[in-house]
């Protein structure tokens, strides 16, 4: 369209798409091949035999209002090319830096499950409803059960006694003091199990359950 056309968007739009997936030469290239096409448009549809046939200062002159507004339209182009550019890079980084974060993350989260999985104690976790969210290695052999077979499970269903303990008022207000108790499992011979009781907080410091270490 010529000067007045209302299309002129949709070349800042290609830019904008452009950079954020091209990288900056190709983005300029395109910038470049727009402006090229934008003057193109205009120059289409204004007096180009005046220029031919007359000198340069009375064409100027005469078109200054429509060179003007190709010349704000370029720097704008140029502009929003430079700023999205700008942009694009800062969103490559920080893309590049959580991708980072996310392999340490999972790198840490590993290292932990592997500490956990190799202590002797076993390590229980349940949550405010009493249910199992977590068992080690260690506890699986020293209660004699798979962690496949309690996951999800109330307590009271895995380790009665201990259960009954917790809900007790006889329970210390010390929690974290070692308290023995027997541990029936049908079949097998019943084993007498230390263990400790501590609050489980979750990354904002709320009661979200409790740990329990026994052997």
């Amino acid at each position: 369209g010529g000067a007045e056309s209302i299309f002129i968007f949709l070349y800042f739009f290609s830019v904008i798409t452009g950079g954020l997936f091209l990288k900056r030469e190709k983005l300029f290239l395109i910038v470049f091949i727009a402006s090229l096409l934008y003057i193109g448009s205009i120059l289409k549809t204004a007096p180009i035999n005046a220029l031919l046939q007359s000198n340069i200062t009375p064409y100027i002159w005469a078109n200054r209002f429509l060179i003007y507004k190709i010349g704000i339209n370029i720097i704008a182009l140029w502009g929003v090319a430079i700023l999205t550019s700008v942009l694009s890079l800062e969103l490559q980084k920080r893309r590049k830096e959580l991708v980072e974060k996310t392999k340490e993350y999972k790198k840490l989260e590993q290292f932990s499950k592997n500490i956990i999985q190799s202590i002797e104690s076993g390590i229980l976790t349940i949550d405010n409803n009493n249910r199992v969210t977590y068992i080690n290695k260690a506890g699986e052999n020293i209660l004699e059960i798979d962690r496949s077979m309690v996951d999800g499970r109330n307590l009271g269903d895995v380790f009665p006694a201990l259960s009954e303990y917790l809900s007790s008022k006889a329970m210390p207000r010390d929690r974290t003091r070692h308290i023995n108790i027997t541990y029936r499992r049908p079949g097998s011979r019943n084993k007498v199990i230390g263990f400790s009781v501590s609050t489980l907080l979750d990354s904002v410091n709320h009661p979200s359950g409790k740990i329990i270490i026994f052997q």
